[in-house]
């Protein structure tokens, strides 16, 4: 079986030069969506009062608005249709990717893709859908060879 993160520490410790010259603007996160989905889960979860990693009193001062915007520490916040809606967004260029969630209905999801920043205001809008609809179930591998199938005429 194949060990991705140590596939991904190795490649990290491979380019760690390019990655140090081209991140010095911002941060980078290296991660799996896996992880990415925890870490939402975690903010999520102080959200609602639960201390985890750090007290939920600190996962609320993170997700506050400072300075009379949306924007808190390292997240933006949006009441829309009377939901709160948390996320964070940020992309490396090449990639682009969304943990938002919304704490009151318990609710949140992980957007990825390799469209760069270009697709960021569409994974957002998407992002933003889910948390409004509810829980929608992703395909299985089985769904997606089927539908590329079918669009291929096979």
């Amino acid at each position: 079986m194949l060990d991705h993160h140590a596939t991904l520490r190795r490649w990290l410790d491979d380019h760690r030069g390019i990655l140090v010259r081209i991140s010095r603007a911002y941060a980078v996160d290296a991660m799996t969506v896996l992880d990415l989905a925890r870490w939402g889960q975690v903010h999520l979860r102080g959200e609602r009062g639960d201390s985890g990693v750090v007290s939920a009193q600190t996962f609320r001062m993170l997700h506050q608005p400072v300075g009379g915007g949306p924007y808190g520490l390292g997240w933006v916040v949006r009441e829309a249709d009377g939901r709160r809606v948390i996320w964070h967004n940020g992309s490396s260029t090449m990639w682009y990717a969304i943990v938002a969630f919304d704490a009151a209905a318990d609710r949140g999801v992980v957007l990825i893709t390799n469209g760069g920043i270009g697709a960021g205001p569409a994974l957002d809008a998407a992002a933003m859908a889910v948390l409004a609809r509810g829980v929608v179930a992703p395909p299985t591998l089985s769904d997606v060879v089927a539908a590329i199938m079918r669009r291929i005429g096979r």
